[in-house]
């Protein structure tokens, strides 16, 4: 009994190495990055690959992020209608100064109900585990 509870306390204070380290990864010494111009042609192919008319999320350069709906793309721009309260003009934004861009999720609840999930199995494995510790001690 004791044993098998030794190997529950092990394995559940073991789950989060994987995920850290892989975070924490770091470029080996050597290795070839991207420069500007690859950045650049990468971000120009996925661009004209979103559908027009989908709202997408965007971060400029400067840092700026917000919201919007993409109403066109071509070779050296994207045409953005920011989303908001207030009616904004479109903006046209160079493909060179985009820093990221990517389709907005519809599914913002379905993240709530993971994170509900994730967050009951956890109480529910502590529980269970204090549980075992308790009645190992049980003699």
């Amino acid at each position: 009994m004791r044993a098998t509870v030794c190997g529950l306390i092990l394995a559940l204070s073991t789950v989060g190495c994987a995920a850290r380290s892989a975070t924490h990864a770091t470029t080996a010494p050597g290795a070839v990055t991207w420069g500007e111009a690859e950045r650049v042609g990468v971000m120009r192919r996925y661009v004209e690959h979103l559908p027009v008319g989908g709202r997408v999320r965007v971060q400029t350069a400067d840092g700026s992020r917000w919201s919007a709906t993409l109403l066109s793309a071509d070779h050296e721009r994207v045409v953005l209608q920011p989303r908001g309260r207030v009616t904004e003009p479109a903006r046209a934004i160079p493909i060179a100064s985009l820093r990221m861009i990517e389709p907005e999720s519809q599914g913002g609840s379905n993240q709530l109900v993971k994170a509900l999930a994730v967050g009951v199995a956890a109480g529910a494995a502590t529980f269970l585990t204090m549980l075992m510790i308790a009645l190992s001690t049980l003699d």
